[in-house]
């Protein structure tokens, strides 16, 4: 691996991505609420669901389509709005449905994928980091595979801890007035993702 890469800027690169990915966003925000909403298998299909999506688009930004992204800036905002609407949605329903013993449908992982897609300004600081790491002299592909990797194991196992910790929460509070602030929790937090997109977008 490390005559792609050098186990130094590896290093450095990985202890850098895992802080950004510590910082609470969009993802952190929606695994939280799938969590404590779903239980922690939806948790984690929504973890899984994120870094499919941004594996997905960072890929993309890597191999110049970002210009042809942004060429196609209104069908990208429909998109984008429209994600953003069905997220709140399910925050809102949570809402509406806390406490009651039926829980609401659980889409983890269309949750999760859909805030990997509609995430551009943490594909564009991935790339814009990952430039600083790669080494002009060598083949960029190889490096660009060790590095986006390193990403998504880093990004991956942030929000995993997220996840236990949200999954710990949620089995302490198991009484029924408990259970339902623990739903309006896990409702706030998916309309909360849901905005943060919005407002990074």
């Amino acid at each position: 691996m490390f005559d792609a890469v050098s186990a130094h800027l590896w290093l450095t690169f990985a202890l850098t991505y895992a802080a950004f990915s510590a910082i609470p966003g969009p993802s952190v925000m929606m695994a939280i609420g799938q969590t404590l909403s779903h239980g922690k298998s939806a948790g984690l299909r929504c973890v899984a669901g994120d870094l499919m999506g941004g594996a997905a688009m960072m890929s993309l930004g890597f191999a110049g389509l970002g210009s042809v992204l942004a060429l196609s800036q209104t069908g990208f905002d429909v998109v984008k709005w429209a994600g953003v609407a069905y997220l709140i949605y399910l925050g809102v329903q949570k809402l509406r449905l806390a406490g009651h013993e039926a829980p609401a449908p659980d889409r983890g992982f269309r949750s999760g994928l859909l805030v990997g897609l509609l995430n551009p300004k943490a594909n564009a600081f991935f790339i814009a980091v990952t430039a600083q790491f790669i080494d002009p002299a060598l083949p960029a592909a190889p490096q660009f595979v060790i590095l986006g990797g390193t990403a998504m194991t880093m990004a991956g196992l942030v929000l995993c801890l997220y996840v236990a910790l949200a999954g710990w929460i949620g089995q302490k509070w198991a009484t029924p007035r408990a259970r339902r602030r623990v739903d309006q929790l896990g409702g706030s937090a998916m309309i909360g993702g849901g905005i943060l997109v919005a407002l990074r977008g």
